[in-house]
């Protein structure tokens, strides 16, 4: 019998396979931890998988441990205590870490920067962040000429042109249409892109997000026809803003403090991909400590969780 590889099993599971157990049930436990039901039973299975043996059974309320769930349950409180204890003792000696970490994000990424800035200057007192929201730049080009040491962006803005780059995935937002409340759609439910022919488009400029702009210009011209552009936006506000006064439409990620004026309103996009990754951007030629404990630390937080939204029209939450 070939012997399970146990060498790579993460905290993460163990974590969640320790929620599962108490809650007997894995729909309440997916809702516990922010992750999505699928992903937590695949997370579940390639655990069995790794220690070779059934971990839980179905039950009429949910799931319930094995024996050999039960005899581990026990060893994996055990695991996550002496964890966390190592990591407190980890985390003390690494809080005399201090410098300035310079950093720009573009809007839809801003409650999840600020969330993890949270969270690391809370472990890293001494550590100075210097946070920019986009406004008319290239991130990546900033990036590439040492004004910031990490930006955060859309995953499919670091092409070809960007290898030189190292990224982490930290989850997708959610793709929808963002339309002018005076505008007949905003009435609707949902929309296709077909049913855009005629109306007026707000896009991101190339400047500020090449493949965005690309994207949103050949789906349109795969649907049949080419948009009528009436604006190319340098910045999100200047996008809500156009969208008003054109009474037009615009493709982007969900962020959902946009709808408070009342002025605009997300509409779902049938056949448009719906999710969009958010990803940190940074150089590895970097010679600034602060960076590479950032970067350590965001891996920890962020795990095998990257395939989970960030934020979706129903439910506005943070993977954290």
């Amino acid at each position: 019998m070939q012997t399970p590889a146990l060498d790579n099993i993460s905290i993460s599971s163990l974590r969640n396979f320790i929620v599962i157990a108490d809650l007997g049930n894995i729909t309440s436990a997916s809702e516990e931890l922010f992750i999505t039901q699928p992903t937590l039973s695949r997370q579940i299975a390639a655990l069995e998988d790794q220690l070779g043996v059934q971990l839980f059974k179905r039950v009429k309320s949910g799931v319930e441990l094995t024996e050999a769930g039960r005899k581990f349950y026990g060893h994996a409180q055990t695991l996550i205590q002496a964890f966390d204890d190592f990591i407190s003792q980890a985390y003390y000696f690494r809080s005399v870490i201090s410098g300035t970490l310079k950093m720009a994000h573009q809007k839809s990424g801003q409650e999840l920067v600020i969330a993890m800035n949270r969270q690391f200057l809370s472990t890293y007192p001494n550590v100075t962040i210097r946070n920019m929201e986009q406004s008319g730049i290239n991130l990546l080009e900033e990036l590439r000429a040492g004004t910031f040491h990490v930006v955060f962006i859309y995953g499919h803005e670091k092409g070809a042109a960007y290898k030189d780059l190292e990224s982490l995935p930290l989850g997708n937002m959610y793709n929808m249409l963002l339309v002018a409340r005076d505008n007949p759609l905003s009435k609707r439910e949902s929309v296709s892109l077909e049913e855009l022919r005629e109306q007026q488009f707000i896009v991101p400029s190339r400047f500020i997000s090449p493949y965005r702009n690309r994207e949103i210009l050949e789906s349109c011209r795969s649907a049949g026809y080419s948009p009528n552009v009436v604006s190319n936006a340098d910045s999100l506000l200047e996008i809500i803003s156009d969208v008003v006064r054109y009474s037009g439409v615009s493709i982007l990620p969900y962020i959902h403090n946009v709808e408070g004026g009342g002025q605009v309103r997300y509409v779902k996009l049938t056949d448009y991909k719906a999710q969009y990754p958010i990803i940190m951007v940074w150089r590895p030629d970097e010679d600034n400590p602060v960076l590479n404990t950032y970067v350590d630390f965001v891996k920890a937080r962020v795990g095998d969780q990257t395939d989970t939204f960030l934020y979706t029209p129903e439910e506005q939450r943070i993977l954290l």
